[in-house]
């Protein structure tokens, strides 16, 4: 239902500026340095967690290894294959594998990695004192890195006043490059650009009815044909009706908007986010998915039922 949706709308946008210098794969492995004393420093910060994580993992799999537990395997190769990938040797899979690279951080596998470190911990340390000990020196590693590496965050308490601001009146959050249309320049991109406004021969008188994230509805009265030219992105998922007629948009060169002919007269111009194929074949993906693992499961529960004890 996410996977999809994600592969199939790549294209409607600069998904490329995601790997930007600083955020591709090769500038984010464990201890990497590049020429951003900013970056550099985040990354020791995470790179010694994630070390920390890593050598308590490998110390409660030996523990519990004596156990024999089924889960152990598991585990074991769970935890290896996220820790390699952090791993700078790693960077021809990042290359290759499709789509890997848009993970943008190898440290993002300590998600994946804490799955198996906490089934470890849980089985491993049994003793609450262990449990206690482990905590304490988890916030204490926490605390180090805090205090001895990552620096103060780079936006300071005006920068988050503005940001408030902009979000309050209106104007918006400033974006990233890689979500804007595709074919559109970030940097021409007016932020103070109206609502909506008219571009013809003649005038028009517009009212905006309705402007919510989902849904906007404009009423248009114009001397002339002309176009409207909304503040707002043409992604494919917009629909447009003027007068309860499907109409195709257009959209400006550079700044990615939206533009809807209209007839002059009244018009009353409605335009909807819509859920598109893409999202409803991927969560047909994920039904049939759950649906399969269901069956799997009560099929092997009963052929467990099934068979004499001893």
């Amino acid at each position: 239902f996410y996977l999809v949706p994600v592969f199939h709308q790549q294209t409607w946008v600069n998904i490329g500026e995601v790997l930007g210098p600083g955020l591709r794969p090769l500038d984010n492995f464990l201890f990497t340095n590049t020429d951003d004393a900013d970056h550099n420093r985040f990354n020791l910060l995470i790179s010694i967690v994630a070390v920390a994580q890593i050598v308590v993992l490998v110390a409660t799999l030996a523990l519990w290894r004596r156990a024999r537990q089924r889960l152990w395997p598991l585990l074991l190769v769970w935890g290896t294959c996220a820790t390699v990938l952090m791993l700078r040797p790693t960077l021809p899979l990042w290359n290759s594998f499709p789509e890997l690279r848009y993970l943008q951080f190898p440290w993002r596998w300590l998600l994946c990695l804490n799955v198996p470190f906490a089934i470890a911990v849980a089985f491993g340390l049994r003793r609450w004192w262990w449990r206690a000990a482990l905590c304490v020196a988890a916030l204490g590693i926490l605390l180090g890195v805090w205090y001895r590496v990552q620096v103060p965050w780079w936006d300071n308490a005006g920068d988050i006043q503005e940001m408030l601001d902009n979000q309050q009146e209106g104007t918006g959050n400033e974006g990233v490059d890689e979500y804007v249309p595709a074919g559109a320049d970030p940097y021409d991109i007016d932020k103070n650009a109206p609502l909506v406004r008219y571009q013809g021969a003649g005038t028009a008188q517009i009212s905006i009815q309705r402007w919510s994230p989902e849904k906007r509805l404009v009423f248009a009265t114009a001397s002339a044909p002309g176009d409207l030219i909304l503040r707002l992105f043409n992604y494919p998922s917009w629909k447009i009706h003027v007068n309860g007629r499907g109409v195709q948009s257009k959209t400006t060169p550079n700044t990615g908007q939206m533009v809807v002919p209209i007839p002059s007269g009244q018009d009353r111009v409605q335009i909807d986010f819509v859920e598109g194929r893409d999202r409803k074949a991927g969560w047909l993906c994920s039904v049939v998915t759950i649906a399969l693992l269901l069956l799997w499961y009560f099929a092997h529960l009963n052929r467990s039922r099934a068979l004499p004890e001893g």
